[in-house]
């Protein structure tokens, strides 16, 4: 009677476990359905391209997001030669190169990029992500595909830098202009005045050694013609200094240092540590007129008595840095028209680098300029 009991409690349990057991399954079932129709639908509305193709180009699936990019239904392109389709004629030379490379892989997702004709016959850019499936041997079996139509972006890309080499061709023209114009004050009007004032000092001291009365005038006309010659000079600083053709960079950087500790008493250091030379003359002048620049709002703006320049190179980059201990600003609240502070990032931007400007108020500025180094050819 006792085994009997037991044995109906033994089967008791094990019919609720069963029972138990039936529903995990029931529910892992249902999961599972749910889980692949959310992975049918996430496939068949997503706006990349998901299709999966044999080394041959047989195209075994395909969402229909590549109605949108191609113009082609699904319906049109499942069962047909993915190749044939999307790369006629000279184009199949790139889907050659890509097999080759594949068939050198080892199964890891391959990001790639190409150029596939739709529909229409136009021509679009398709940046790919795959990962190829290969057998025991390492034969290519299939190919699944994820492609996101980037033609707008590419675009978009090579707009800018077009407009960047046309503004970078701008700006060299302009220094040119500037270089002209420096050269002709320096050797034509500047010369001129000089010789006058020379000319001028000459008489006068003849004229007094001879016992005759100096012309009342005199000295006040050489007071003019030094200060045309003093206003030359800072034309000429300001247009181009001479020196950043003849000396380079770090010279002209040490002239600018001069100029601006002279005619505004601010105490500025400048520290170098540079192993080229001389660099490209377009990036002399972009690194001259952003220390310039920076300088110029230390003196109108940044209210500092001091003031250091320091230009190194590290990583194929030179980095110039230009720091105050002045009343420094608010960044964000700069207004849009103050272009100074903008165009010191636009030309590192045109250059290949980068610029910061960090200022809190009452704690000074400090702009930092990163720049490739571009050598200046022999």
């Amino acid at each position: 009677m006792v085994e009997k009991t037991q044995a109906a409690m033994l089967t008791e349990t094990l019919l609720a476990e069963n029972e138990s057991l039936s529903r995990c399954v029931a529910q892992l079932q249902q999961t599972l359905f749910e889980s692949n129709e959310f992975s049918s639908h996430l496939v068949t509305s997503a706006p990349t391209i998901i299709c999966g193709i044999t080394p041959e180009g047989l195209t075994l699936s395909v969402n229909g997001a590549i109605t949108t990019v191609t113009g082609y239904t699904p319906g049109e392109v499942i069962g047909k030669n993915w190749w044939d389709l999307f790369y006629p004629g000279n184009e199949r030379r790139q889907v050659d190169k890509l097999l080759e490379d594949f068939e050198k892989g080892s199964g890891s997702v391959t990001n790639y990029d190409m150029v596939l004709t739709t529909k229409d016959g136009s021509r679009r850019t398709v940046s790919w992500n795959s990962v190829n499936r290969f057998d025991a041997e390492g034969n290519l079996l299939q190919i699944i595909g994820i492609g996101a139509d980037i033609t707008d972006r590419r675009l978009a890309e090579e707009k800018l830098r077009s407009e960047q080499q046309l503004l970078r061709r701008l700006l060299n023209t302009q220094e040119r202009d500037r270089q002209t114009v420096s050269h002709e004050i320096h050797d034509g009007f500047l010369q001129y005045v000089i010789t006058a004032k020379m000319t001028l000092e000459a008489l006068a001291y003849q004229m007094a050694k001879s016992g005759h009365d100096v012309p009342e005038g005199c000295d006040q006309v050489k007071e003019l013609l030094g200060k045309a010659i003093g206003e030359g000079r800072r034309m000429i600083g300001d247009l181009r200094p001479m020196i950043i053709d003849e000396k380079g960079i770090v010279e002209a950087i040490h002239y600018l240092v001069a100029e601006e500790t002279g005619d505004e008493r601010i105490d500025i250091t400048f520290h170098h540590e540079v192993q080229f030379d001389r660099l490209d003359p377009m990036l002399e002048a972009a690194t001259f007129r952003i220390a310039q620049e920076a300088l110029t709002n230390v003196r109108r703006h940044g209210k500092s008595p001091q003031a250091e320049i320091r230009l190194t190179q590290a990583d194929g980059h030179m980095l110039l840095e230009i720091s105050d201990v002045g009343i420094g600003f608010d960044v964000n609240q700069v207004p849009s028209h103050h272009f100074g502070l903008r165009g010191i990032v636009e030309r590192a931007r045109l250059f290949g680098g980068t610029a910061t400007i960090d200022s809190t108020p009452g704690k000074g500025t400090r702009i930092t300029a990163r720049l490739p180094i571009v050598i200046r050819p022999e």
